[in-house]
């Protein structure tokens, strides 16, 4: 075999090798981009509308549930400190509840709209999160050295089968879906001097709808 023939050869099958290894290479950027795929947030702040029926927070740190039809308000669940960032899948509400306490502990939890039923599914969580499909994204709070750091974790609906993941969540701004609906407060300083009674109200299309009153409202 002449000296040419055994070059042609040997540059024929480094092509080939070449081409395998590109293949793979290629394979592997796929799935690590996919695996590394930034999910938008598909949650709502303060109102999500869904037929007649509005679900809303309050700045006094509840969840309503308000029949536009009726004008009948429901409270669904009496928040800890501060509860918002509201998403509806199925008959659960989606939310995110940050606890009282020096610990200050926030909560992913959902609610059943029919019956009322709340469970925690997850907890040291940050606002952000990703309803997608049959699956929760989110991020979980961790502190180490005084450094605060988040992890993106994936959980099912119910809250089981947590684990990691690269996916990234990327926050949006709030869905047309509840458009022209929104939560405002009227707040004024009682005679007695001993604090503020706040009215809450839910502003929609065709006028107000009082939510609840409070008082005393530090």
């Amino acid at each position: 075999m002449s000296k040419g023939n055994i070059n042609s050869k040997y540059s024929r099958l480094l092509a080939i090798v070449i081409a395998i290894i590109m293949i793979f290479s290629c394979a592997s950027v796929s799935a690590e981009a996919k695996s590394s795929k930034t999910k938008k947030m598909n949650t709502y702040w303060s109102c999500v509308k869904s037929g007649d029926t509005v679900y809303c927070t309050s700045n006094n740190h509840n969840i309503f549930k308000v029949d536009l039809k009726t004008g009948r308000v429901n409270k669904l669940v009496t928040g800890n400190c501060y509860v918002d960032n509201l998403a509806l899948k199925g008959k659960y509400l989606y939310y995110c509840d940050h606890g009282s306490g020096p610990a200050r502990t926030s909560y992913l939890c959902r609610v059943n709209v029919n019956t009322g039923k709340k469970k925690i599914l997850a907890d040291w969580c940050s606002l952000e999160y990703v309803i997608s499909g049959s699956k929760i994204y989110y991020k979980k709070v961790s502190t180490k050295n005084y450094t605060i750091k988040y992890k993106t974790y994936v959980m099912k609906l119910n809250g089981k089968k947590k684990k990691a993941t690269k996916t990234k969540i990327k926050e949006t701004s709030a869905d047309s879906n509840a458009a022209g609906f929104s939560t405002w407060n009227d707040i004024d300083w009682n005679k007695m001097n001993t604090g503020y009674t706040a009215h809450f109200y839910l502003k929609t299309p065709s006028g107000n709808i009082l939510l609840e009153t409070a008082h005393p409202y530090f």
